[in-house]
């Protein structure tokens, strides 16, 4: 009697949709679950209501039903996928498959192992466990070794191979020969470029027709190194909401040297090493205090800065590349002033070197693309609006079709946001790249602004 007071209660939730406390309520897309009630009784089904001790469901097939969850064995909680991701399923005699998960559904749950299809009945299935996503993986790797352990480095250059994460891997690889010098790292270094330009080779190849010359753009900018990408990423790094850094220990102690007459340096040697033992995102915020450029690509920046997220989420892989960035477009050897690199263009060195192609365009009246105080008004958005919306339409060009036009209007206020979320207030200069401008007043990135005494409570957070 209780059992069926509390179904009607969760009902009668369910139908007025008013908040609760620890619960979660039914969607459009509804979680989907194995209840299984006892040892010869198993229902699937789609979650309508659950909290701490209460399970209503809407079965595959059969009416409704509802549990206490101390009166039943357990739940198998199904997996939503909206594309193939490496993960492992569990049999219920305790056997593993490792693989690429491609459904995980009522009746059966299908996974490619090493390419081979592999197609289990639902029976014999206890559940499904994703792996965290490659980067996730990388930067919680990372960040348990020490950068001084060698045979700890290579042995994460080496899982990142394996899991052919090759742009990491090389990351990796060169810090650890700048760092150490050894030759099994340069030996790995060398395969991994290897890996990398035969990936170019088979990335690049469809674009082009078939009886295409072998012509190259001559004004095609030079890809970011990694290290450049890596610099870029600290010029965006949002002290209000920071990415994962780390800063070596060695490159503390450097801070230290050169800045020591700073007031922000303590004197004793006991209360440098309580500051050296502080978090690297605190070390940052003393490096950007302290304008200590000459130290910045020492920082390393584990995870994507908000900012630079957007860029790739909302701008770069959504529809920069898809609409512009092709080979009838600026991606090809008509791309005039504003050429963008297309090969492997969802990799960071590619990102960032068209990134910065957008940063320092300018039209021959000066103006930029981007404008960093109006961002609405850029005509990096502007070009992409249909002519009759915007003051400032595009060339006319032939075979050009806006961007925004239509259901895609959303694009447009994507890109506005990435464009409010960059540092702007003054917005930096990146010291990369092969056309690198000075900064102002003559300043070089080496130089400092002179050093504060103490931190003021309503200051702002430092900007690099």
């Amino acid at each position: 009697m209780t059992l069926h007071l509390l179904a009607l209660v969760a009902l009668s939730w369910l139908e007025i949709g008013s908040p609760a406390t620890g619960v979660t309520p039914a969607s459009e897309t509804r979680p989907r679950v194995i209840v299984f009630v006892n040892r010869s009784r198993e229902i699937p089904a789609y979650v309508e209501y659950e909290d701490s001790s209460l399970l209503l469901v809407d079965p595959h097939n059969g009416p409704a039903d509802c549990f206490h969850k101390d009166e039943i064995i357990g739940i198998a909680r199904l997996v939503d996928l909206e594309e193939p991701a490496d993960g492992m399923v569990i049999l219920r005699d305790e056997t593993r498959h490792r693989g690429l998960v491609v459904h995980d559904g009522f009746d059966e749950v299908r996974l490619l192992i090493n390419g081979v299809p592999l197609v289990l009945p639902r029976h014999r299935v206890s559940h499904v466990v994703l792996e965290a996503p490659i980067d996730e993986q990388y930067l919680e790797y990372r960040l348990r070794i020490d950068p001084g352990d060698l045979h700890a480095h290579l042995n994460l250059c080496r899982w990142l191979i394996d899991k052919q994460a090759y742009d990491l891997a090389r990351k990796e690889l060169n810090q650890a020969w700048n760092v150490h010098q050894d030759p099994e790292a340069a030996r790995l270094l060398r395969m991994v470029d290897a890996q990398i330009r035969l990936l170019e080779k088979h990335q690049s190849a469809p674009d082009m027709p078939a009886d295409a010359p072998d012509v190259g753009r001559s004004n095609e900018p030079t890809l970011l190194t990694d290290r450049e990408v890596n610099l870029v990423k600290v010029y965006e790094i949002d002290l209000n909401d920071p990415p994962k850094v780390l800063v070596p220990r060695n490159a503390i102690y450097e801070l230290f040297s050169h800045y020591g007459s700073s007031g922000l340096i303590p004197d004793t040697e006991l209360e440098q090493a309580k500051l050296a033992a502080s978090p690297s995102i605190d070390i940052v915020r003393l490096m950007f205090r302290l304008r200590a450029r000459d130290l910045y690509d020492r920082i390393e920046v584990l995870s994507e800065p908000r900012a630079l997220q957007l860029f790739r989420e909302r701008v770069h892989d959504t529809w920069l590349m898809n609409n512009c960035g092709t080979t009838r477009c600026h991606g090809g050897s008509e791309s005039g002033r504003l050429p963008l690199v297309r090969t492997r263009s969802t990799h960071d060195r590619t990102r960032y070197t068209n990134l910065l192609t957008l940063d320092r365009f300018r039209f021959d009246d000066g103006t930029p693309l981007i404008d960093w105080d109006e961002p609405d008004q850029s005509r990096l958005i502007q070009y992409g609006l249909a002519r009759d919306q915007t003051k400032t339409p595009h060339p006319d060009v032939p075979g050009w079709t806006p961007v925004f036009g239509g259901s895609r209007r959303p694009l447009a206020r994507g890109t506005e946001a990435w464009i409010e979320a960059m540092m702007n207030t003054p917005r930096p200069v990146y010291p990369v790249g092969t056309q690198f401008a000075p900064a102002p007043d003559g300043e070089t990135p080496a130089a400092t602004a002179e050093p504060a005494t103490e931190e003021p409570t309503s200051e702002p957070p430092p900007r690099p």
